[in-house]
Order: structure tokens, then sequence, then C-alpha cells
């Protein structure tokens, strides 16, 4: 079997990404009645904007202070202003363009900010998104071991009883993969060698410093989740109900992708209301829309602020990013 160029297979990936979006928009408003949908959402109380707004603030703050620990480890020049900056217009990059070509944004940034290579800007997001894959894999042991799922089964209950065992003890297997990645490197398997190589070369410290962060941040999520339901006035969204919620977005964001994730984040929120006990169409649809697109636009704004302030020019940085999408050579310095 041939295999594509970069530019068919990019657009290959953009024709999946808004086949699978317009799909699951379909499916996720499949039987509501949109204006009882406005109306749900326009009634939503105050503490669901302003408290999920200010927790994904934090959040960004927080994610911009892990992000310079990890530069820092390569350029111990860079500052907090330079990682906010970049982690802002970065993130609405990845929000805004489909199948998630704004990831090129951040090394490129780096690059500009610290002469930060550009392989090794990539193995920095690398690191930071194993990390967030192991955090996703924790929180859905977590959900599945204690969130309360509707559905009436005998074999759902020995799955969660297994789930509440084996939770604790990958946990502490990550842990020892965490720490340490240095002396399990000469033991690992080829297949996750890479992994557990990129993981070994962080300093314990540092390693322990982007761990606890991560811990924040995720942990923080999960009440976003909680905060939109009791906005939208849903009881059955408690704690660990909003980290199965915040599993299955993530879920969700995983294949190819329309611009902004829409469609297929609204479905797969949906499916998490569902599996949850929640069999309003209305209600789900307009909790799902509300919560993805206010979290947009408070990110996106943050996202224009920092490239409205910035040396950077927003159309010169795009096509910058779509030339890198589109070559498969190595990447080399940028000049400012």
């Amino acid at each position: 079997m041939c295999s594509l160029d970069p530019e068919a297979k990019m657009a290959w990936q953009l024709t999946i990404g808004l086949l699978l979006g317009t799909s699951a928009f379909v499916w996720a408003t499949w039987g509501t009645d949109l204006s009882q949908v406005l109306s749900l959402i326009i009634g939503a109380s105050t503490s669901f904007w302003m408290g999920t707004a200010m927790l994904f603030l934090i959040q960004q703050l927080l994610r911009a202070y892990r992000q310079q620990l990890l530069v820092q480890s390569r350029a111990p020049e860079y500052r907090y202003s330079q990682s906010l900056s970049t982690l802002c217009i970065g993130f609405f990059l990845i929000n805004t363009l489909p199948i998630r070509l704004g990831e090129l944004s951040r090394p490129i940034l780096f690059n500009r900010q610290s002469n930060l290579s550009m392989g090794s800007g990539f193995a920095l997001i690398f690191v930071e998104r194993l990390i967030d894959l192991l955090a996703a894999m924790i929180m859905a042991l977590l959900t599945l071991a204690y969130a309360d799922i509707a559905f009436e089964h005998p074999w759902l209950n020995d799955i969660q009883s297994i789930a509440q065992t084996a939770a604790p003890v990958l946990i502490v297997l990550i842990c020892c993969l965490l720490v340490g990645a240095q002396f399990l490197l000469p033991y690992t398997p080829k297949l996750l060698k890479n992994f557990v190589k990129a993981l070994s070369e962080l300093e314990l410290k540092l390693m322990l410093k982007v761990v606890l962060i991560s811990i924040v941040v995720w942990g923080m999520s999960c009440w976003m989740y909680v905060l939109a339901a009791q906005g939208f006035e849903l009881a059955d969204i408690n704690y660990f109900e909003g980290m199965g919620l915040l599993a299955f977005t993530m879920i969700g964001m995983a294949p190819p992708s329309a611009p902004g994730f829409a469609g297929s984040y609204e479905a797969a929120f949906v499916v998490g209301l569902q599996v949850f006990g929640s069999s309003d169409a209305n209600l789900n649809f307009a909790m799902a829309f509300g919560f993805h697109w206010w979290i947009y636009t408070v990110q996106s704004c943050t996202g224009i602020y920092y490239l409205a302030k910035s040396e950077h020019k927003a159309t010169e940085l795009l096509k910058v990013v779509l030339n890198r999408s589109s070559t498969t050579s190595e990447p080399q310095s940028i000049d400012r």
C-alpha cells in the first residue's frame, strides 16, 4: 500500500475530521428542540459562567508554569511571561485549527523566544503530552471505580470492584515510572523505549514539580464540569462524574476533528452525561454546547490578546504552522 505525501495526508485527515464532526453534531442534536436548548443555555446560573471561567484561567496560569519548567530544562533564560504567551496562543490555535494543526505552534514559538531547537521543542511537548496521557488513564480508572454509572448490570459491579483495587496499583506504578524512568530505561521493552527515554531526560526534582502541577491542573478541571452541572441544575454530577466527563471529552478530541472540535466535543460530552444517568436530550446538549463554546471563548480571548500584543503576526504564524505540517523534513531553526 503506497503512502500518502504530507499534503494529501493532511487533506485526508481534514476530510475525515469534517465528516466525523458533522456526524457527531447531528447525533448530539438528534431529538432536541433548539429553542429549548437556547433557553436552557441562557438560563444557566452565573456561578457556571463565572466559576468555570475562573477555574480555567487559573488552570492556564498553572499550565504555563509547568511549560516554563520544562522549557527551562533546555533554555534556562525562558521567562514565565513568554511561557504564558506561548501557551495561550498555542492552545488558541490547537482549539481553532482542524486536526490539531495548532500543536505545531508551540515549538515554533519556543524557537523564536529562546532559540530552542524545533526538535527539542517537540520533545518537550511530547513529554508534557505523555504526562497528560498518564493522568487521563488514572482519571478513566478512577471514574470506572467510583463514579455513579447509570447502567444496572452485575458485571459492571464486578468491573467497578476490580477498578477500585486496580486504581491505587496503577497510581503507584505510574509514580514509579515517572520517578524511576532513568533506572528503568535499560530494562524497558523496545515498544516503550521512546516513551520512557523522554521521561528519563528530566531531573527528578523537575519531574516531581511537573507531576504535582499536573495533579492540581487536572484535579481542578474536574470541578469545572461539576460547576457546569450545578449551573444547569443537573444533580447527578459530582466530582468523580465530573472526572468522567473530562475523560470522555478528552477522548472526543483525540480523533481527526473539525475546527474547534465542533461536534465531536459535544457528542463525547453527551455520551458521558448519558452514562451518568441524564436522559434529557435538550439539557444534555445545552450543557455540552454551552460548556464547550464558553470555555473556547474564554481561551480564545487570551490567545487573541497575546497574539495582538506579541511581535508574531497571526497570518505569518499560521502560514509557518501550515508549512511545517506539510513537510516531512527535519525541522530547522526559524529566523525571527
